[in-house]
């Protein structure tokens, strides 16, 4: 359930494009020195959610320069708060989808997963930490139950997980109420944005597994029926569902006061989000996001 909110690399101007990479390799060089096997797991909604917090701030930050193991060359980066906030946050959040993982599928890679996110642990005994692990579990608990319920609405689970994502955006430093407000509204949309294109994206595999997905039980779908035939099926009405909710999310982003890197937000948002849509309707695999030259 990670990846789906990155740019649109050909609408990036080469500096836009120089700084998205600084905040990447930012967050792996966070990730270095806290988890050193999280770095080969890095996904860009992480690095979204590094320049969204640092345009927030205000931050204009200035290159740093070392040498890269993965690529075998001296890279540049950013280094901040705000991006050691998001690698922290990033931990946790590859912590427990690794332990979702586990529960579902159990079988002999599965307890590879189960492993690394034992190994994973906390990456900071705060006291604000624990309260923010604390209510994660309380959310993913109440999230997981609705999945073993199997409740027939990919809309219910969207929100649930959108009330996931907004979690992360609670302490923003210096934000006045309204802009909390906004910023929980639109994370909200932007977590249930992830969530339907995650559950449509895993839907042919959910079937052929037999695995829980709600799209399976909202709109009917029985072993008599060809799995392409559902799928073409739900193309125009999730199409639809998700062009609604990235007009909300437009609607809120450009009501967030932000101070800078805001170019780099307006690609992600207004190309980057459509983009990745029609990507994952038309089944086309993801590429990967390890190294960031394969945006």
């Amino acid at each position: 359930m990670f990846g789906y909110i990155r740019p649109y690399n050909l609408e990036l101007k080469l500096r836009e494009l120089n700084e998205f990479r600084a905040f990447y390799c930012g967050i792996c060089t966070s990730l270095h020195t806290k988890r050193y096997i999280t770095k080969f797991l890095l996904m860009y909604d992480s690095v979204f959610y590094a320049i969204l917090l640092t345009a927030l701030s205000g931050k204009k930050l200035s290159y740093k320069k070392r040498f890269c193991s993965l690529t075998l060359k001296r890279v540049v980066y950013f280094q901040s708060d705000e991006i050691d906030e998001a690698a922290r946050d990033f931990i946790l959040l590859l912590k427990y989808k690794l332990l979702d993982d586990f529960n579902d599928e159990r079988g002999i890679f599965s307890y590879l997963t189960y492993f690394l996110a034992r190994f994973l642990g906390s990456s900071d005994n705060s006291e604000v930490f624990e309260s923010l692990e604390d209510e994660l579990k309380r959310l993913l608990s109440e999230f997981s139950e609705m999945e073993k319920q199997k409740v027939p609405s990919v809309e219910k689970l969207g929100k649930k997980f959108g009330e996931i994502v907004a979690l992360f955006f609670k302490g923003i430093k210096g934000a006045s109420d309204e802009q909390l407000r906004l910023l929980s509204d639109f994370s909200i949309k932007l977590g249930e944005y992830v969530y339907v294109l995650d559950t449509f994206d895993d839907l042919e595999r959910d079937i052929r597994k037999g695995r829980y997905n709600p799209l399976i039980y909202e709109y009917g779908y029985s072993p008599d029926k060809s799995i392409d035939e559902f799928i073409s099926y739900l193309k125009p009405k999730i199409r639809k569902y998700v062009r609604r909710l990235i007009v909300d999310i437009i609607n809120l982003y450009n009501q967030l006061e932000l101070k800078t890197y805001k170019s780099l937000l307006d690609n992600v948002i207004y190309f980057g989000l459509e983009r990745e849509m029609e990507r994952v309707l038309s089944r086309k695999r993801k590429k990967s996001d390890i190294g960031i030259l394969g945006i």
